[in-house]
């Protein structure tokens, strides 16, 4: 009986060894606090998820916006666990933050097999009161291109100039077109 025993635990292990074990974390709860605050002030993100066989490697939750934009992702690292399978991370909410109810959601969790446990739903979420929102958006002019016809390897001079009279620029990119599909297939990135 003892051989046998051994036996398995070998097929079983050569099988894991082999074909990868797709073992998922388990999600239990996600909360935020305080539900209601102001420009500058922090939120805390709890995070409760556990993976009793290979332990959780990263996790990353989504913020969105009271017109249901994207606006961050909070990355949760090992050094922000807690105990009792509870991870904790902060936000500072924007002092250009509008008004408005934002929802947290679209949790990710990997763990250390690289198995990905995804819940794109929203799992909380929280008000902001806002004393100086950023309702206008910046303002692009003056753009030009300094090249008529690229080839392979050639590089793409631009000008442009962005003005933003309230929070200042987060992100500027811009996409190049494929000219036959009509397709983004290249991304600039600035910041």
């Amino acid at each position: 009986m003892k051989r046998l025993t051994n036996t398995l635990f070998v097929i079983f292990l050569m099988t894991n060894i082999l074909f990868g074990q797709v073992q998922l974390p388990t999600f239990q709860y996600l909360t935020v606090a305080p539900k209601t605050v102001k420009n500058n002030e922090n939120i805390e993100i709890t995070i409760s998820v556990f993976d009793s066989i290979y332990g959780i490697r990263n996790l990353a939750v989504s913020i969105f916006n009271p017109e249901n934009e994207n606006i961050f992702q909070v990355l949760v690292r090992s050094t922000d666990y807690v105990g009792n399978n509870t991870y904790k991370a902060n936000y500072r909410i924007s002092e250009w933050a509008v008004s408005g109810v934002y929802k947290v959601g679209d949790l990710v969790v990997i763990n250390n097999n690289d198995n990905i446990l995804r819940n794109l739903t929203t799992l909380d979420s929280f008000t902001v009161v806002s004393s100086a929102p950023d309702n206008v958006p910046p303002t692009i002019s003056n753009v030009k291109l300094y090249v008529d016809t690229l080839n392979p390897g050639d590089s793409l001079k631009c000008e442009f100039e962005i003005i933003d009279v309230g929070s200042g620029l987060h992100h500027l990119w811009f996409d190049l077109y494929d000219p036959i599909t009509g397709m983004a297939n290249y991304e600039v990135r600035f910041f």
